[in-house]
């Protein structure tokens, strides 16, 4: 239902509201998502935790690299992650640690 919803409401856009802005929520966020078809002019990264696991991986690094994804070349990412181990981030979970490995191993600067 969600991937019909995300068709209906780009049909919607594009034929009778052209907004000059859209915010999208994805569903499973990342590669697997429908909403990764668009193109944006920012993508965001909230948080990477141990939701849909049993699609996304078993570890906070592949459950990164599946919500990675969304990042289009040439685009700006905005992400609400921390470095492990920083004041503010949660150094237990590692997501921080996990999402900017990702970064490093693509030359993407932070």
């Amino acid at each position: 239902m969600f991937e019909i919803s995300t068709v209906a409401a780009i049909e919607y856009f594009a034929r009778v509201a052209y907004p000059d802005f859209v915010v999208w929520e994805t569903g499973l966020g990342g590669r697997l998502d429908s909403t990764n078809i668009v193109t944006p002019l920012v993508s965001v990264i909230t948080n990477i935790g141990h939701d849909h696991m049993d699609l996304l991986g078993d570890s906070l690094e592949q459950i990164a690299g599946e919500k990675a994804a969304i990042i289009k070349s040439g685009f700006p990412v905005v992400s609400a992650v921390e470095r492990a181990g920083s004041d503010r981030g949660n150094p237990a979970d590692g997501e921080g640690k996990a999402f900017h490995a990702l970064f490093d191993e693509r030359g993407l600067p932070l």
